[in-house]
């Protein structure tokens, strides 16, 4: 799913438009989330670098502080999941 995402920011596509500095977190994200290998990545790696080299660097402070915060949630989210295993 992030990275159907990175490729709809970066490519404008479902009526969404066009904006590198989302395309690249999302890039990120899958590349850090990513259950595959790290040969098949080659090509979501190559993405993500070419869309950083297009970000201001106050924009990659943006986009390291936007994923931050998705990847608290996502950690929160995992805690709350294994917390209600426990419970049941």
């Amino acid at each position: 799913a992030q990275l159907a995402l990175g490729e709809i920011y970066a490519h404008g596509r479902q009526g969404v438009p066009k904006d590198n500095k989302q395309a690249y977190i999302w890039y990120y994200m899958a590349s850090i989330y990513t259950e595959k290998s790290k040969d098949d990545c080659s090509a979501l790696i190559a993405e993500r670098n070419r869309l950083k080299g297009t970000l201001t660097p106050d924009q990659l402070s943006e986009t390291y502080a936007a994923f931050d915060l998705i990847r608290r949630k996502i950690n929160q989210s995992k805690e709350a999941k294994k917390i209600a295993r426990k419970k049941y």
